[in-house]
């Protein structure tokens, strides 16, 4: 299992590019199809002017959806997101105005400390959430907000999921591009030799630089290799935004200053390993079948009653996918 490197910093960064869900490349705008029919059964069982909270809400996917289905069937739902991470919904979202304002949005809010009152919401709901966050403290936590008869559903990551097959792909291309290529390196060593190099007279003497050669072909090389594993990769954006940084900071070196030049080759490698460290984060995330009745035990030792999990598959150019774990849960009154 990869190393938990990741903190709130690393989604912090994933959410500013404006993405709506965590499956950044699978949905471009929110759930659509057999995951939506999912929340949307859910929702429909909430009784009039219920109060839900989406926890580890991200951009707000799920809470968006309860806001969409409550105004198209005249439902009146109190809906909120909280996530641990710095989140901005209003930029992701690019639909109907009035289905944003029907959430209230919370960053910087864990789940493990939401700071609601006791007995506050009628439901609870989280895709890809629950399994990321402290799990004794959070279901401590939800236990302690879901008033007696209150609903919850979850949405987990299974190990064969299609999420977790490409996620296991993506962060294996870390190894490739910090350990086998060194792709960063090569190319600050490259750039170290030609970044003074402005005249047509300086240029030319770089041909005849035995150390400005030799960096070149090194960094050549690396992205020849790189180039080689994109053309077979299923998700290959990973690769792709590396070589996209390498290739801007040297094509573009004459129109910037020395130190900004660097800075840009930095800033592309901070990317590629707050990726990495997302992707550790969600590998981590995974729910096997002993986690998942770590997490059932755990739920009823604070009063909570989860149901027989279910696998939530969504059907995709002819196949179905398998998308996650479905786990429903009540919280039960003080006479059960």
């Amino acid at each position: 299992m990869p190393d938990k490197r990741n903190g709130s910093d690393d989604w912090d960064l994933y959410w500013a590019h404006g993405y709506l869900t965590s499956c950044a490349n699978a949905f471009p705008g929110n759930y659509e199809g057999r995951v939506r029919e999912v929340w949307e059964s859910f929702f429909a069982g909430l009784p009039p002017g219920a109060r839900l909270i989406d926890i580890a809400t991200g951009n707000g996917a799920i809470a968006l959806l309860a806001a969409a289905y409550a105004i198209a069937h005249e439902r009146q739902l109190e809906i909120y997101g909280i996530d641990r991470a710095r989140i901005n919904p209003q930029a992701a979202w690019t639909g109907d105005r009035a289905v944003l304002d029907a959430v209230s949005f919370r960053g910087r809010t864990p789940a493990e400390k939401t700071g609601f009152p006791d007995a506050h919401f009628a439901a609870v709901t989280g895709q890809y959430a629950l399994e990321y966050t402290d799990l004794p403290a959070t279901l401590a936590e939800l236990a302690r907000i879901m008033a007696p008869g209150a609903q919850g559903r979850f949405v987990m990551h299974h190990p064969e999921s299609v999420v977790i097959r490409t996620a296991r792909e993506e962060f294996g291309f870390g190894a490739l591009l910090f350990e086998d290529t060194q792709l960063f390196e090569k190319a600050e060593a490259l750039l170290r030799c030609i970044i003074n190099a402005r005249s047509p007279a300086e240029l030319a003497r770089l041909a005849e630089d035995p150390a400005a050669q030799a960096a070149r072909a090194e960094l050549n090389e690396a992205a020849a290799t790189i180039a080689g594993v994109i053309e077979t990769a299923t998700e290959p954006e990973l690769l792709s935004t590396a070589l996209g940084y390498v290739g801007r900071a040297i094509s573009g070196r004459g129109r910037r200053k020395p130190g900004e030049t660097f800075a840009l080759l930095a800033q592309g490698r901070q990317e590629i390993e707050a990726n990495l460290a997302r992707l550790a984060d969600l590998l981590n995330a995974v729910v096997d079948d002993d986690k998942m009745k770590l997490i059932q035990r755990l739920m009823v030792s604070v009063g909570l009653r989860p149901e027989p999990p279910e696998v939530l598959s969504y059907a995709h150019q002819g196949q179905q996918l398998l998308m996650g774990w479905v786990l429903d849960i009540s919280r039960q009154s003080a006479n059960n």
